[in-house]
């Protein structure tokens, strides 16, 4: 606990240790600057708990002596939080889906007889499961997406499921059957298919999660 007078200079306020402030002639005033500390779920509480490394309360305490020699106090308490650049859990933005999602191409994504992309793949790395809720390929030829695979489950395709229908260029947003990853674990684009031939092309993929999240790629060549 810091207590003191409050003085503005400089265009901010400093807390000094020299004891109340004189308001006129009859009033003083001292201020307290109090840690605050959070349960858990971050509830502030009076006992137990940890202390909170962005909150402070702010006391102000305003003591005078009325005419007929009665001593008087208030007390105004404000509570104050650095949520803009947090150095607790408290006010940190929750985890997104996509922030523990990777896309492997590097190593093994391959055009598979000519028109394929296969062994590209996506890994959860968090402790809940992620959906993914729409998917963007972009590429650099005029072939058209036909369908799309994550492990054995079709997730999109000309003639559904997904949205929307019929075969799509380059950059289309795929509204795909959701397809979640459990944490942990690891589902593979397994047969991206195309009109045309694909070798060579360049490919960027991009995933949409249920909670607006995304994640992309960087464009790749697949080998093959």
């Amino acid at each position: 606990t810091n207590v003191g007078s409050l003085t503005f200079s400089g265009g901010k306020w400093t807390l000094g240790t020299s004891g109340p402030q004189t308001i006129g002639t009859k009033m003083t005033r001292t201020v307290k600057v109090l840690s605050v500390s959070r349960d858990a779920s971050c509830n502030i509480v009076t006992s137990g708990g940890t202390v909170d490394a962005d909150s402070k309360t702010i006391e102000s305490v305003v003591s005078w002596t009325d005419v007929a020699g009665r001593a008087h106090s208030t007390t105004l308490d404000a509570l104050r939080t650095q949520w803009e650049n947090p150095q607790g859990t408290c006010f940190k933005p929750a985890a997104t889906q996509g922030s523990h999602v990777t896309i492997d191409f590097t190593t093994s994504g391959q055009w598979f007889g000519g028109k394929q992309l296969r062994q590209v793949f996506v890994t959860n790395s968090g402790t809940a499961a992620v959906t993914i809720d729409h998917v963007v390929f972009t590429w650099t030829n005029a072939q058209e997406i036909q369908q799309s695979f994550l492990g054995s489950t079709k997730i999109w395709s000309s003639g559904g499921p997904g949205t929307p229908s019929g075969t799509q260029v380059s950059g289309t947003d795929l509204n795909v059957q959701d397809y979640t990853i459990n944490a942990g674990a690891t589902a593979e684009f397994n047969k991206t298919q195309f009109t045309g031939a694909m070798s060579g092309t360049t490919v960027t993929i991009k995933l949409i999660f249920t909670d607006g999240s995304s994640v992309q790629t960087v464009p790749f060549v697949p080998t093959g």
